[in-house]
């Protein structure tokens, strides 16, 4: 039960003077007798009751001080701005080659009212990807049953491999307008894969919400003293490292920087590392010649799908012994990759939305670095006083508060560098901080008591290296746009809308969202609660859950104290397409990547006696004898309308009475099942027999219901349907 808010600003000024006022009479004896406001005495009541009300006012209001320092107690701070992100595909240019574009490239809407640059986060190297008709890159896509190279050119999902555990292959083949060159063999190409998950799984180039906060909180002394070396704070380009904590490299170097491709990215690397198994071990292979093929090494490929988890891009180093797979056919030539899994335990086939090359992930920032010149005034005239304020350059763009990189030149002779922070209070006097104020471009820094005040040298130039990425906010949350750049002439289009970009947040939204993590599920105790916890597992679709207390699955005959074994079901697709076409998966079950990433969630949550396990949730196969008799206007299809009913009725997913899944354990009833057939026969036709077998079982029953084990599910495996071409006779009383 939770206690009402309390409301102490009740008391206005008009209502308190007038109570003043009656009370005059009584105090005074009758001697006050002037009420009106020319009287001082009342003026003087008047003067106090406003100073009162605002008392009043202030007693019912909570400072920021006090917000901050609640937010604290709970390892929480106002979040800053956060930059979009998107995708940028490139199309080759075919009077130039090779073509590649450099980590670092700035990009700008071709519309010039649209001030959204973007920055590319690698490099890649631009393939001479043939379209079909200029639209439509040129794939063909082969999988071990079929080919799907018009329905992935038409748009159409397709299915890439199997989820029966059995082995299977795909081969996708890549039409180039002309053999690859040597200089294009050092590169890097990325392929995307844009897969149709469930909302759930976010894609690749998502930031999701982060539990470690990115100013580093520490004891004692608070931030220690780094020192910086002045022959370091200068790269070979000429520019000052600007390196934010969330920053997935060491520099991003300038479009025109000869620096080697990927120097400064790890072969590993992808946006948002993928920290969940896949869901089947796959093989990447590339071809060597007609009918000849090669593993990747480990270095050669990245997959940052997660194993055809999750959309993401796919960077290949290209090997040097990449060769077409067959002979140019019009003037193209094949280079073909293949993706093999030995063993496909996917809950469902993973489902291919579009493949789209050279592509690259670029995010809404850019580079700027202050000079010294712009801020040398304001520095000098520095005094050795708490409140200092350095104000950037009004004409360049608003910084992000986590990317300011600060070095200041100090009076003993030796560079620091100065962090940022969102707020000086839980600092002390020693702390080369300072605080962003983004919407006036300023600096701050401490008073001497809450954060260091800056001392810097005389007679030495320059004292400060000031560097940042701009940009942030929800004006990168664009859809889809041209763009341009100084650096090449290649206009990419970034085949997905910008997304991510937030404003920081004020007060009243933290102290929200923070009031709602309050009630977030971060502990297993309940049944209810493990539930919850696998169902909201992150990175994985979980569509229902069901926590068997007692259950352990070494004795599952016997209630073991402490054991809960959780049964999960994933979601998959259960579109009405996919029933009628066969193509449904009626029994899912979780792949071990799911599995393990559920476990690895509640087992940091369990109470230390609880022994937890987690299961893909076991089914019993049914098998159904209906009798029906009477006259059938279409019985032609008449079985394929009760068999795809009765799949629907009993799925895992959309069947039972409330189309939400049949629930765990639920009984077979022939009534019910009676009911659902009868709403795809005819008026006078009636059910004589519905018998239900469960697995292999050859024993009907026709009387009594079917009960399944309370943490079971069931499915169709079949129907026999048999006919009595008579007319139905109902019976009644006369």
């Amino acid at each position: 039960m939770s206690l009402q808010s309390l409301q102490l600003d009740d008391l206005n000024w008009t209502e308190m003077v007038d109570a003043i006022r009656t009370r005059i009479a009584a105090n005074s004896n009758g001697e006050w007798t002037m009420h009106g406001p020319l009287d001082p005495g009342v003026t003087l009541l008047e003067l106090f009751a406003y100073l009162f009300e605002q008392r009043l006012y202030w007693l019912d209001q909570v400072p920021e001080p006090l917000v901050r320092a609640m937010l604290a107690l709970l390892d929480e701070v106002p979040l800053t701005t956060a930059s979009a992100n998107t995708l940028l595909a490139f199309r080759s240019l075919q009077e130039s080659l090779p073509q590649q574009v450099f980590a670092g490239t700035v990009f700008d809407p071709r519309d010039p009212e649209l001030l959204l640059p973007y920055t590319i986060l690698e490099s890649v190297t631009i393939l001479p990807v043939n379209y079909v008709g200029g639209l439509h890159p040129k794939f063909d896509l082969i999988t071990t049953d079929q080919d799907y190279s018009a329905d992935l050119s038409a748009g159409r999902l397709v299915p890439l491999l199997h989820a029966d555990g059995n082995a299977a292959e795909l081969q996708i083949t890549i039409w180039l307008d002309r053999e690859l060159v040597i200089d294009e063999r050092q590169g890097e190409f990325n392929l995307l894969f844009d897969l149709d998950c469930d909302p759930a799984i976010a894609p690749e180039w998502v930031s999701l919400p982060s539990d470690i906060q990115w100013f580093d909180r520490t004891t004692g002394q608070g931030y220690p003293h780094r020192t910086v070396d002045s022959n370091n704070l200068i790269t070979d380009s000429g520019h000052l490292p600007c390196v934010p904590e969330d920053s997935i490299s060491t520099a991003l170097p300038l479009a025109d920087s000869s620096i080697a491709i990927n120097d400064f990215i790890a072969p590993d690397w992808n946006y948002r590392h993928q920290q969940i198994a896949p869901p089947a071990k796959l093989k990447w292979h590339y071809s060597t010649g007609v009918g000849t093929k090669k593993q990747f090494s480990g270095d050669q490929i990245t997959d940052a799908t997660g194993g055809l988890r999750r959309s993401g891009l796919v960077r290949i180093n290209i090997p040097p012994d990449w060769k077409p797979a067959a002979a140019p056919v019009d003037g193209l030539v094949p280079y073909a990759i293949s993706i093999s899994c030995a063993s496909c335990t996917f809950s469902s086939p993973p489902r291919l939305r579009r493949l789209i090359p050279n592509t690259v992930i670029a995010q809404h920032r850019q580079f700027v670095e202050v000079d010294w010149l712009a801020i040398k005034s304001q520095v000098a005239e520095w005094l050795r006083l708490p409140g200092q304020e350095l104000q950037l350059p009004v004409e360049q763009p608003e910084p992000l508060e986590k990317s300011v990189h600060l070095h200041f030149f100090e009076n003993d002779g030796l560079w620091y560098e100065w962090q940022p922070t969102d707020h000086f209070y839980h600092h002390g006097p020693e702390d080369r901080v300072f605080v962003v104020d983004r919407p006036r471009k300023r600096l701050l820094f401490g008073n001497g008591l809450t954060g260091r005040i800056p001392v810097l040298h005389t007679g030495s130039e320059p004292l400060t290296k000031l560097c940042y990425f701009a940009g942030g906010g929800n004006l990168g949350n664009i859809g889809e746009l041209v763009w341009t750049s100084k650096a090449t002439d290649i206009q990419p289009v970034n085949p997905v809308p910008g997304i991510g970009g937030t404003e920081a947040e004020t007060m009243t939204e933290a102290k929200a969202r923070v009031g709602a993590n309050l009630t977030r599920r971060e502990r297993a105790v309940t049944a209810e609660d493990f539930e919850w916890l696998a169902i909201n597992t992150p990175g994985i679709a979980i569509a229902r859950a069901y926590a068997a207390v007692g259950y352990h699955p070494g004795f599952p005959c016997h209630p073991v104290a402490g054991a809960i074994t959780v049964f999960v079901v994933p979601e998959v697709p259960r579109e009405s397409g996919l029933f009628e076409s066969g193509d449904v998966v009626l029994a899912p079950k979780t792949d071990p990547g799911a599995l393990a990433e559920v476990t690895r969630r509640i087992d940091a949550r369990r109470l230390i006696t609880s022994e937890v396990y987690i299961r893909s949730v076991p089914y019993r196969a049914v098998h159904l004898e209906i009798e029906l008799q009477g006259i059938f206007a279409y019985e032609d299809s008449l079985q394929t309308d009760i068999s795809l009913s009765l799949t629907q009725y009993l799925d895992p997913l959309v069947g039972g009475n409330e189309g939400d899944g049949w629930p765990f354990g639920g009984t077979l009833r022939p009534s019910s099942l009676i009911k659902q057939i009868q709403l795809h026969i005819d008026d006078g036709v009636i059910v004589k027999r519905v018998a239900i077998a469960l697995d292999s079982s050859n024993v009907f029953e026709d009387c009594n219901d079917v009960v399944i084990g309370k943490y079971e599910l069931v499915f169709l495996q079949g129907i026999s349907l048999s006919i009595d071409r008579k007319i139905a006779t109902q019976g009644s009383l006369r």
